[in-house]
């Protein structure tokens, strides 16, 4: 197709010239002193130029209107359905209508025309048979009459067919082919035409007419069934695996669709040098709304089940609300940006202890319920794809803002040489520019690309947020309900505990393949930091503990140590060392414990109380309740005992 237009508009080329050389010959012949013009035609005007142009011009729109406009999409059209070059290459039934013509002059009215020359023919034919005897027939009608006569029967000049057999499905995506050999020869015309002609002066407007009536509106269309298929489809959001030549994780099935037709776009942008507001329109369109969509897309992934109120107004997972606190947001976004650095090991420590508290705090005296997390780890996997494709998404935009300018250089008449161009669906991103002209304002790009690093910055909190709720939640079953006073020795973690690791190893799974490694440390960092913290605060929920309750509890311990080994790339504290020298007090006596507590006090008060509770046989979650159902008649004394030790560390530690 492309060498076709090429090669059809070099031979109107050289018949734009053939005319201009009989124009200017016609005129010179007109400016004589002798010449004698009994049709009383104005001088300059022998040769109407105009006239015999305006069908060229009719013909270079019905061109564009085949390959463009695809009329069995709903305009009207008087041709029959033609079979494309891949039926006819295919199927060889097919084969080349030859009594078919390239193109038609259907504008030429034959009778005027020949009614308007004979006068001149037979002078002509007069003056050559003077001048040069035998040179013509002495027939009665004169060899240009017949020729002319011969002409006028020729089925290329009538109006009888204004279409073409085709060589390809029409498709709004062949501007980007079509338009600058149509270009380029309009800018060659301009030149051949005289410079008082107005038809050569206006010979752009064939095409803006064109673009403006009939192309934008069907290239719309095709732009808004182009979107709703890529973000419709049942696998939409769902990895992509050719995707893998673009990014080392796989990308949703709509994102690489999406910035497909952005990039045709832009490949159309670059090619068209008229209405280019209206192509900026349309890219930013598609930003647009796939954002939107991709924000309904997290918003279905966090949603709750039968979680609809009275109102009708659907609660998201915890996560994803934390995700939006702004207590919490600084220390994330801090905490993402040193997750690879290892000369801040001791600034993450801090940023996670941090936002232990602040989750503490948000949390109250209650804890995570199951169905305040994101339904299934399925989910998970799903926002970790659809942030890994955000994100991909976004830098491409920041690609379209940042893109050189000049790139977009008008064809001159000089070089009529087809330029490449990419087609809707094959996504060479650096070939796409869009400068601050073409796109109206380089900044509405980078506000578009912001606003996709927002989003996708909610999502990655998000996935952070739900595995540390699923911490939360998972050893908060097994010290709240989890049974620690056993008659024999048992093999086998808490059942809660085997959850928690399974479901971690499951995440972990997926982020491997779904995230990139920094997204990937940033979602496991401080993981073990907060089992740990987990571990010793949450055992005033044990309501009773013996010497195979402690073996179970190392067996806990244990557990989480290997599994997080795995999937944590932290050393300081996947051991573990604090939890297990904190639940070695459960074997000692009472005084034992004091005597520890004055050589070196590591934990708080409340949590050495739990301790002493538990020896003691008091049950840590009754409260004052639980003091007279002491086993130890001693235990008074060892609380009073304890609060005097605290309060020494307390005056040590004011001095």
């Amino acid at each position: 197709m492309k060498d076709l237009f090429w090669t059809l508009y070099s031979k109107l080329d050289a018949v734009a010239q053939g005319l201009r050389v009989v124009y200017e010959v016609s005129n010179r012949i007109g400016l004589r002193r002798d010449f004698r013009d009994s049709s009383g035609t104005k001088l300059g005007s022998l040769f109407p130029l105009a006239e015999i142009w305006m069908p060229v011009q009719a013909e270079v729109r019905t061109l564009l209107n085949d390959y463009i406009t695809d009329e069995e999409q709903g305009v009207a059209s008087g041709r029959n359905p033609i079979s494309s070059i891949n039926e006819v290459l295919r199927e060889g039934k097919y084969t080349r209508d030859r009594t078919k013509p390239v193109f038609r002059f259907a504008d030429t009215d034959m009778k005027l025309t020949s009614k308007a020359l004979r006068e001149h023919e037979n002078e002509l034919t007069r003056v050559l048979k003077d001048t040069v005897p035998g040179l013509v027939q002495g027939s009665s009608e004169s060899a240009v009459q017949a020729t002319l006569s011969a002409v006028g029967t020729d089925d290329r000049l009538l109006g009888t067919g204004q279409h073409h057999r085709l060589l390809v499905h029409p498709d709004a995506f062949h501007v980007s082919v079509l338009f600058q050999p149509t270009l380029a020869f309009m800018d060659r015309i301009v030149d051949v035409l005289p410079s008082g002609l107005e038809a050569g002066r206006a010979s752009s407007f064939v095409l803006d007419e064109f673009v403006l009536k009939v192309y934008l509106p069907q290239l719309e269309d095709k732009v808004s069934e182009l979107f709703h298929q890529a973000v419709t489809s049942p696998d939409a959001f769902q990895p992509d695996t050719t995707s893998t030549k673009l990014s080392t994780q796989p990308l949703v099935k709509a994102s690489v669709q999406l910035l497909a037709l952005i990039n045709s776009l832009c490949a159309m942008l670059r090619n068209t040098p008229f209405h280019r507001e209206s192509y900026s329109r349309l890219i930013l369109t598609v930003i647009v709304q796939f954002y939107q969509r991709c924000s309904d897309r997290f918003q279905d992934l966090v949603v709750l089940n039968n979680s609809r109120d009275m109102d009708g107004i659907s609660h998201v997972a915890l996560a994803a609300k934390w995700a939006q606190k702004s207590e919490l947001i600084p220390c994330l976004t801090e905490m993402y940006n040193v997750v690879l650095d290892d000369n801040a090991v001791a600034k993450r420590l801090q940023l996670c202890r941090q936002e232990s508290h602040l989750e503490s705090s948000l949390l109250g005296e209650r804890f995570v319920a199951k169905n305040e997390l994101v339904q299934s780890t399925r989910n998970l996997a799903s926002l970790a794809s659809l942030y890994h494709s955000i994100t991909w998404f976004a830098t491409q935009l920041n690609v379209l803002k940042s893109a050189p300018e000049g790139v977009l250089s008008p064809t001159t008449p000089q070089k009529l040489e087809p330029l490449s161009a990419t087609t809707p669906f094959f996504t060479t991103y650096a070939s796409c520019v869009a400068t601050e002209r073409t796109i109206e304002a380089a900044f509405i790009l980078g506000y578009g690309a912001k606003t996709y690093e927002q989003l996708s910055e909610s999502i990655l909190y998000t996935i952070r947020g739900d595995i540390r709720c699923r911490v939360l939640h998972h050893l908060d079953l097994a010290l709240r309900h989890g049974n620690y006073r056993i008659v024999s020795e048992v093999s086998e973690p808490d059942p809660h505990i085997v959850d928690l690791n399974a479901e971690l190893a499951t995440c972990d799974d997926f982020s491997s393949t779904t995230l990139p490694e920094k997204e990937r440390r940033f979602v496991f960092e401080g993981l073990s930091h907060l089992m740990e913290s987990l571990l010793i605060t949450n055992a005033r929920h044990i309501r009773a503990m013996n010497m195979n309750g402690i073996k179970k509890m190392f067996r806990n311990i244990l557990a989480l140590q290997q599994n997080i080994k795995t999937i944590a790339q932290e050393s300081q504290h996947t051991e573990f060392e604090r939890a297990k020298r904190y639940y070695s007090f459960f074997s000692l006596s009472p005084s034992d414990l004091l005597d520890t507590i004055r050589r070196k006090q590591e934990f708080t008060f409340d949590e050495y109380k739990v301790v002493l509770d538990l020896l003691c046989g008091v049950d840590p979650s009754q409260g004052d309740k639980a003091v007279g159902q002491a086993s130890n008649r001693d235990y008074n004394m060892y609380v009073i005992e304890l609060h005097g030790l605290e309060l020494e560390t307390s005056v040590d530690d004011t001095n």
